[in-house]
């Protein structure tokens, strides 16, 4: 007869020392315990949630996918085995995806993509190679993230704290936010300076208002190029009192654009004035004169 593969039901792994995932992995729900670690090396695919409390090494690049719009939740640290090598894909449905610890603070990831209509929650530090966010949803950005190369956010982003968002091998930092709603990123920074070659760009684009504070795209050494800021909405632009950096060392300094349609309706014209008297005019006699 032949063989099917039915999924399990509810995984709970408890163990103080290591719990690992060496293939692929399909169940209704994953919870591990808080303590010692869980190593993945295979995609895991589950109904409902999965729950990570211990901390998490991924060992090869995976998917971790809920069909069910269950939540991905991380309660402790995620690491990679080789610095920038591991990428981690993250499906959720309408569930949610939530960091709660750092996430590449040992061993940083190679490309996290995230992919939630709900909201992705970033409340730690976080360094990766790339960030990629799909265009549902919210993303919120509770700590320092930096990235070697790109960070490119599709959906609404919000900065929940003093944050400062970069990339430290000339990647840019994009916010492609053209569905709905608001990007605000007044809490923090917009770091795509260089110290050692071109400086990349910091593109944001809403639907809805901007709101943002310091931007930085400039290169700091001779032979370097800043990179551009275009700033392009739907309602207003209000920078706060941030400064937009596009400097570069050697004059070669990069463009900034900020390009806003307000939803308001504009104000009504005054009134047209009335024709002005000619500039000459003959003097008056003294009885036809008015003092005022």
């Amino acid at each position: 007869m032949p063989h099917s593969t039915q999924s399990l039901g509810n995984i709970t792994a408890n163990s103080n020392a290591s719990t690992t995932f060496n293939s692929t992995v399909k169940a209704a729900t994953i919870t591990t315990d808080a303590g010692g670690t869980t190593k993945i090396n295979g995609d895991i695919t589950t109904a409902g949630n999965q729950t990570y409390n211990d901390i998490v090494i991924l060992s090869n690049s995976v998917n971790l996918t809920t069909t069910n719009n269950g939540n991905l939740q991380f309660n402790n640290a995620i690491d990679g085995t080789t610095a920038g090598t591991e990428n981690l894909t993250l499906n959720s449905g309408t569930g949610n995806i939530t960091f709660n610890a750092t996430v590449g603070n040992t061993q940083f990831l190679g490309n996290i993509i995230a992919n939630s209509t709900a909201t992705t929650n970033f409340n730690n530090t976080v360094k990766a190679a790339t960030i990629t966010t799909d265009a549902g949803g919210t993303t919120k950005i509770s700590g320092d993230i930096t990235t070697t190369g790109d960070q490119t956010y599709n959906d609404i982003v919000t900065l929940a704290n003093t944050v400062a968002l970069s990339s430290t091998n000339n990647g840019n930092l994009t916010f492609n936010n053209t569905i709905d709603g608001n990007i605000d990123t007044s809490a923090g920074k917009l770091d795509a300076s260089s110290s050692n070659g071109d400086g990349g760009a910091v593109r944001i684009d809403a639907a809805g208002n901007i709101t943002t504070n310091n931007i930085i795209c400039s290169a700091q050494i001779t032979t370097g190029k800043a990179g551009a800021i275009e700033l392009t909405s739907g309602g207003a632009i209000d920078t706060k009192s941030g400064i937009l950096n596009s400097s570069s060392v050697n004059g070669a300094g990069g463009e900034i654009s900020l390009n806003a349609s307000s939803k308001a309706s504009p104000p009504a014209s005054p009134p047209e004035s009335p024709p002005e008297s000619p500039p000459e005019s003959p003097p008056e006699s003294p009885e036809s004169r008015f003092y005022v």
